[in-house]
This record gives structure tokens, C-alpha cells and sequence, in this order.
């Protein structure tokens, strides 16, 4: 509730100085809060409009961060492909600015949503990336969830089966993500117009 209280007493400051990177993080704190007090369409309409902000001024980590805000929100509203959708975005900017760390927060939600889908080799591409990000910039405790899986299926595939799977990680996890957000129309948001 305090929490609450302060960005809304920042949001209107930040407004009337018209510092926007400050407005849209009281944006995305606010929209953190309703997250975590289980109140997701709160959240997605806040995050929204930190989103539009971050656009606006160009702030790549911030849309970004965002994005990413946006698809543990529609996870949380069991909208999959949507969340797909923003992550697969999110993840894209994190590529472009060379985050690392944001990559492996998208491929987590990724493998997430996976699970739920059932979309089995989607999700054991993308903890096959994930691992290999996480072990090449040092994060051993974001490997180590997805170590047994990985050498579960690793040892029930055939040799042939593994090595394609891991040269190709990354295209058979674009496609699931591809397959999954092919109806959603251009912001993610609703289904595409069928002509």
C-alpha cells in the first residue's frame, strides 16, 4: 500500500516536469504491484502505457523491460500466445542492445509458456539456448532448473536426434514461437482479421 501510495504521489511529479523515463517507471512499478497482488488486467494497462512511453522516447531497455512486463502479465492471464508474442519482441530488443541477462528472462518465460502449451521440442530448444547463455555469461543458477531435463531427453533421443536439436535450437524454437502467435494480429493483442 505504501509502495502504491509513493508512485502515485511520484507519477503526477514526473508529469508536470515532463520527465518521462521517470513517469513510465512509476508506470511499470505500479504495474509490478498489481502483478504481484494477483491484479494482472491492472497490470497490463499499466505496463501499456509505460510501454507507449518508452517508444516514445526511444528507450530501448525500457520498451524492452516492458515488453517482458507485458508477458508475465498475459502468462498470468493464461493468454500464452500472447505472452509468446511480447517475450518473442522483448527478446528481440535484448538481442539488438546485446542485454544478455534480459535474453534469459524472455527464454525462461519462453519455457514456460512451452510447458503449458505442451509444445515439447519448442521447449527443450529454448532450455538448450537458455543453458548455453546462462553458463556463457556465468549465471550457473539459471542453468541449473533446465540441467536434468536437458540430459533426461538428451539420453532417451537418438545421438542424431540431439545433435539437430542443439544445432538447430534456435530456428525450432522461432518456429514454435512462430506457430504459436501466427493468428495474433500486429500488437499481439487480438486475433488477426481473416480476409
Amino acid at each position: 500500500a505504501a509502495a502504491h501510495s509513493h508512485f502515485q504521489a511520484a507519477l503526477p511529479i514526473y508529469r508536470a516536469i515532463e520527465d518521462r523515463l521517470g513517469e513510465a517507471n512509476c508506470l511499470q512499478g505500479l504495474g509490478l504491484l498489481a502483478l504481484g497482488q494477483d491484479e494482472p488486467e491492472k497490470g497490463q494497462r499499466w505496463f501499456a502505457d509505460a510501454l507507449a512511453i518508452h517508444r516514445a522516447i526511444d528507450n530501448r531497455l525500457g520498451e524492452q523491460a516492458a515488453l517482458g512486463y507485458l508477458a508475465r502479465t498475459a502468462l498470468a492471464l493464461s493468454k500464452l500466445d500472447q505472452a509468446l508474442f511480447f517475450s518473442e519482441r522483448s527478446l528481440a530488443i535484448g538481442r539488438s542492445v546485446e542485454d544478455r541477462f534480459g535474453q534469459l528472462i524472455n527464454l525462461q518465460l519462453q519455457i514456460s509458456v512451452f510447458a503449458e502449451q505442451e509444445t515439447h521440442e519448442g521447449l527443450l530448444a529454448a532450455a538448450f539456448l537458455l543453458k548455453e547463455l546462462a553458463l556463457e555469461i556465468d549465471h550457473r543458477d539459471m542453468a541449473a532448473p533446465y540441467e536434468d531435463f536437458l540430459r533426461q531427453n538428451k539420453a532417451q533421443l537418438p545421438a542424431d536426434a540431439w545433435r539437430g536439436l542443439t544445432r538447430n535450437a534456435e530456428s525450432i524454437r522461432a518456429r514454435a514461437v512462430a506457430a504459436a502467435i501466427e493468428g495474433l494480429d500486429q500488437d499481439g493483442v487480438a486475433p488477426r482479421n481473416k480476409k
